[in-house]
């Protein structure tokens, strides 16, 4: 993935214990948790190359495809301040966890994967608190929502009001 990535693995394997895990192709990964989802309690952590991804009861999942965010989908009903508060304690000062944590395809997947008003107002709380240049990443999947009938009106207009702001 990226240097910032593999640079707090590193950091974090220092701190905290390594586990090995197996993926559903049997592969072996080497990754460090960073903190659980939800009611779940799964286990979201990086990878020794830099990738996140979940521990699973089939496996270590990596967050290669938008899908696979089904599995921390849990993660919006946790305060976006909150959830930043906890993750940057783990990160030397020069990165921001903005550039780190997969917010935008959190999001992402919540507009483009869920129709229930419930999660889309979490996904809509955390893009009010993304900068400008996130809030473009997710022009595509907020047309989903527009376009989506089974999403109610209210939140249609909300997400075509959104997709005018951004430009």
């Amino acid at each position: 993935m990226n240097n910032k990535m593999i640079l707090l693995y590193k950091i974090l394997n220092h701190n905290t214990n390594q586990i090995s895990s197996t993926t559903k192709s049997n592969n072996i990964v080497q990754w460090v948790p960073i903190l659980s989802v939800g009611r779940t309690k799964r286990l979201i952590g990086i990878t020794q190359e830099g990738d996140w991804g979940v521990e699973t009861a089939d496996g270590f999942c990596l967050f290669d495809k938008l899908d696979k965010f089904l599995y921390v989908h849990e993660l919006l009903e946790v305060d976006f301040d909150k959830l930043n508060s906890l993750l940057i304690c783990d990160l030397p000062e020069e990165n921001t966890i903005y550039d780190i944590f997969p917010y935008t395809e959190v999001i992402a997947f919540a507009f483009e994967y869920e129709w229930s008003d419930y999660w889309l107002e979490f996904a809509f709380k955390w893009y009010d608190k993304l900068e400008h240049n996130k809030k473009a990443l997710l022009r595509n999947s907020l047309a989903n929502v527009v376009k989506n009938g089974k999403v109610s009106q209210r939140l249609r207009h909300l997400a075509k009001h959104k997709l005018n702001e951004c430009g």
